[in-house]
């Protein structure tokens, strides 16, 4: 995790942070969505570990997080209703399979050679059985309202820690040369992809610092 004492924590309030955290999260899909006929999830986990399964997965895992075990707990009901299904959809914009059959990506042999040669680097979900076993439904006014912006930011949190504790091996360098993103085009954190965090508002050292990456 980031250390507590840099600029990002100790002079925005939390729900600034989610704000900036959810609107990067968002950013990051929509940029993976608008690359969709370039960018291949198995070149993504190839390089840096982790695809678009994995941002859904991560969002599936921060609902469940934040789960109580009180049965009566409505809260709880409407987090565990939010499936994996419906988390791919929020990633890819779509239905998974109606993606999927828009963009038809067979790997090539070489590909698969990469794949399996970066195994080591692959992200971890622990939870695999849980994250798909939500019963998947539509997002009503009250998930979004209540839950949507937090799962995002707890998605893209889960993404920094994945890329920090890969540092050693994961280069910026091949993140964009695959995806067209690195850690530095997620440090210019975005929400609703419009309102930017200003650069001038960290100095470098703390940006680095807040990633603990670059």
């Amino acid at each position: 995790m980031p250390s507590k004492d840099i600029y990002f924590y100790t002079h925005f309030a939390p729900e600034v942070r989610t704000h900036l955290e959810a609107g990067a999260f968002r950013a990051l899909c929509k940029h993976l969505n608008d690359r969709s006929d370039s960018v291949q999830n198995i070149d993504l986990m190839s390089i840096a570990g982790f695809g678009r399964n994995c941002l859904a997965k991560w969002l599936v895992k921060e609902a469940r997080n934040l789960c109580s075990e009180d049965p009566n707990d409505k809260n709880a009901a409407l987090l565990n209703a939010f499936g994996h299904s419906q988390a791919t959809r929020e990633v890819y914009g779509c239905d998974f399979f109606r993606w999927k059959k828009k963009y038809p990506q067979k790997a090539t042999f070489e590909q698969m050679q990469k794949f399996q040669e970066s195994e080591s680097i692959h992200a971890v979900h622990k939870e695999d059985t849980m994250l798909k076993s939500g019963m998947t439904v539509a997002m009503t006014q009250e998930f979004e309202q209540k839950f949507k912006m937090i799962l995002e930011a707890g998605a893209f949190r889960s993404l920094l820690e994945h890329l920090a504790d890969r540092s050693d091996i994961v280069q910026n360098i091949d993140l964009m040369n695959t995806s067209g993103f690195c850690r530095n085009c997620l440090a210019k954190v975005r929400y609703d992809y419009h309102l930017v965090l200003p650069l001038s508002y960290m100095h470098a050292s703390e940006i680095s610092g807040f990633l603990n990456l670059i």
